[in-house]
């Protein structure tokens, strides 16, 4: 098997979401990272285009995003189990 690149660097920046749960100390860190490349005059090769949190009332989610100009997803997994009556696996 061969394998092939699914994203090629002439399409521009490649769109990434950036998942998190708690603290987003590592979201961060790759937003800045980002952000670095701009601070050097240089286009990054890719651009977090959005924040997907499964614990949306307890994480730094809305926090970062909002810093950041980044739009948030959320959806609580215990709660969403919960409303349709399935167990947490």
């Amino acid at each position: 098997m061969t394998l092939k690149p699914f994203w090629n660097p002439a399409w521009g920046q490649m769109p990434v979401g950036g998942l998190m749960s708690g603290t987003g100390k590592n979201l961060e860190a790759a937003v800045e990272l980002e952000r670095s490349f701009s601070a050097k005059g240089d286009e990054p090769p890719f651009k977090i285009a959005v924040i997907y949190t499964n614990k949306p009332k307890t994480s730094r989610a809305h926090e970062i995003g909002g810093k950041y100009g980044i739009p948030i997803l959320g959806n609580d997994y215990r709660e969403l189990c919960n409303e349709r009556g399935v167990p947490m696996t």
